[in-house]
């Protein structure tokens, strides 16, 4: 979801990861590279935007899911948090045979959430192509 004050419902950030991770690993792992260490006793609704958005991509990934659809997962990210982002997304897209679909108005980092691209403006499809990483 767009706002993740519908999708946080847990009481604590590590319960948000964990609510239907593989594994205990995988809640840890998440918990590092996203720099929440130090948060996981927090309720997420109290975090900033930028933090819950780390908290609902991290969430979605300790399920290790075949597809992932994310509408415009890097905004209010930083350059740090924004890299943190594009990295373990990439990083699990090259280990794991997935689809991953994003929705981004987000120019800095458009070209690195994928490899095919579908441009639309005003509802319609104006471009296709694919993304050179």
């Amino acid at each position: 979801m767009q706002n993740l004050n519908y999708q946080l419902f847990m009481p604590t950030v590590k319960q948000e990861i964990a609510y239907q991770a593989v594994s205990t690993e995988r809640v840890e792992h998440l918990i590092d590279v996203f720099e929440l260490r130090g948060l996981e006793n927090w309720n997420p609704q109290g975090l900033s935007e930028g933090q819950k958005r780390k908290v609902g991509v991290a969430s979605i990934q300790a399920m290790n899911p075949d597809i992932l659809l994310f509408d415009e997962p890097t905004v209010g990210q930083d350059y740090r948090s924004l890299t943190l982002i594009i990295e373990e997304l990439n990083r699990i897209n090259h280990k794991y045979p997935l689809t991953m679909i994003t929705i981004t108005n987000d120019t800095r980092c458009d070209h690195l959430l994928g490899d095919y691209a579908l441009w639309m403006r005003d509802g319609q499809v104006y471009e296709t192509g694919d993304i050179c990483l």
